[in-house]
């Protein structure tokens, strides 16, 4: 078991936005030789630099099953859920997702891929833009991935890795709808 806090600050733009608090807990559970499950829990309180209107406070929740098949491909899914409370009537929500991923032991060249599927759903009770909106506000994502990372091209221990994600968000405020493709070039430790 592992427990932590954390005191900092989030700066957006070069000006500071809120302060933090945070604790956190952690629980690894080994089920059998190839398979393992982690809980996790946070809890954290943010101070707006701005507004107290933007305080905010949330608790989440995870659990993650990881489980290693014969040939040496991992399995993982997850469910996540989270309530966030604030002084803004639209800070007000809940969210739950779900996120699978599989990693394919074996490279294909110089190439390890993993692929991920996210499903998420987050309920605004209370939901207002210039007036309120009945019923709140609801919405769907879906969000798939394939990374890539290149093993063999270290260095000091470091590998590139590019990664394509694309998905979209439905919203019963179809302000908030939206599509998109994005592609991410990173470093990642080989440790």
């Amino acid at each position: 078991m592992g427990v932590g806090a954390a005191l900092g600050a989030s700066w957006v733009g070069g000006e500071r936005s809120y302060d933090f608090a945070k604790a956190n807990i952690r629980r690894d559970i080994r089920l059998t030789s190839r398979s393992r499950l982690s809980l996790t829990g946070v809890a954290e309180r943010r101070l707006s630099t701005i507004t107290s209107l933007l305080d905010a406070s949330a608790v989440t929740l995870g659990a993650n099953f990881g489980h290693k098949l014969t040939g040496g491909d991992r399995f993982n899914i997850g469910l996540t859920v989270q309530n966030v409370t604030g002084d803004n009537i639209n800070a007000d929500y809940q969210t739950a997702s779900l996120q699978a991923r599989y990693t394919f032991g074996k490279p294909v060249g110089p190439v390890q891929i993993t692929t991920g599927l996210t499903v998420g759903y987050t309920d605004y009770n209370v939901y207002t833009l210039v007036r309120p909106v009945e019923g709140g506000r609801q919405d769907q994502s879906i969000y798939g991935d394939i990374s890539l990372f290149f093993a063999d091209y270290d260095v000091a221990g470091f590998a590139p890795t590019l990664q394509l994600r694309t998905g979209q968000r439905s919203s019963n405020v179809n302000r908030f709808e939206i599509s998109e493709t994005t592609i991410t070039f990173g470093i990642q430790s080989k440790f």
